[in-house]
């Protein structure tokens, strides 16, 4: 009985390693990098150690995710931005679209790193007369994005990052000077993530952030120096890919 119990672990560990080295191949080509090839082994040796201690089934390592494993989101998405002040709606309007390019990358389970590219332009009418002057905003924010764990088809999630604004704004009078500065600050928010499949899928994106960010221009605005308020409520949604 002992000679067919230890049989039957040989044949099956012959299978395993037969099964892993086919596995191996299929993971990479020849262009692959020596980095990726040693991540591979290290993974399939300590099964193999796990296997020839006779670790029970439901106790065998799982294999580890290699970096160009983990999960990359990349989303298109348009927004209404909502300004805060008062001051900056009577200029501006009290609306702007918001055009923004998202990228994500897991860092751990729902951890993700974000990175997110915005652009907004709006013209408008200086206070006290018919001067035309244009506003052109490029946020760029750096943050983290963590999902919290729901359905294989949607999930909940927070989001908090920091925020650098190019700011340029082209006041056509002379009694105004135009600015060319950038703004510092922060942006937070929450939103629905809907995935349309469990790995590579289409997906989409719903959400609500609140940014607040000031710039100090060098031009003369009022007061040479004065602090401008930039930040608000913005809304919006997407669409995009899930590597």
């Amino acid at each position: 009985m002992r000679q067919r119990l230890l049989l039957h672990a040989g044949v099956w560990s012959i299978c395993l390693l037969a099964s892993l080295q086919m596995e191996e191949s299929s993971l990479w080509d020849s262009s692959s990098s020596r980095e990726e090839q040693a991540f591979f082994r290290a993974n399939r040796q300590e099964v193999l150690v796990a296997e020839q201690e006779e670790v029970p089934a439901d106790e065998l390592p799982i294999l580890k995710k290699a970096p160009w494993q983990r999960k990359v989101i990349v989303l298109g998405e348009l927004a209404y931005f909502r300004p805060k002040k008062a001051r900056f709606r009577a200029i501006y309007g009290s609306s702007l679209l918001n055009y923004r390019l998202s990228t994500q990358v897991q860092l751990y389970e729902g951890l993700f790193a974000l990175f997110d590219a915005n652009f907004l332009h709006k013209k408008g009418t200086a206070l006290g007369g018919k001067e035309r002057t244009d506003l052109t905003l490029v946020p760029v924010d750096f943050g983290l994005k963590y999902y919290i764990p729901g359905t294989d088809f949607g999930a909940l999630y927070l989001k908090a990052a920091a925020e650098v604004t190019g700011t340029f704004i082209d006041n056509h009078t002379p009694l105004v000077e135009d600015i060319r500065c950038s703004a510092a600050g922060g942006v937070v928010g929450a939103g629905l993530f809907f995935s349309f499949g469990k790995r590579h899928s289409f997906s989409m994106d719903l959400f609500a952030d609140y940014s607040f960010v000031s710039l100090h221009p060098f031009g003369k605005v009022g007061a040479e120096g004065e602090e401008i308020d930039i930040g608000g409520w913005i809304f919006g949604g997407g669409i995009g890919y899930k590597f």
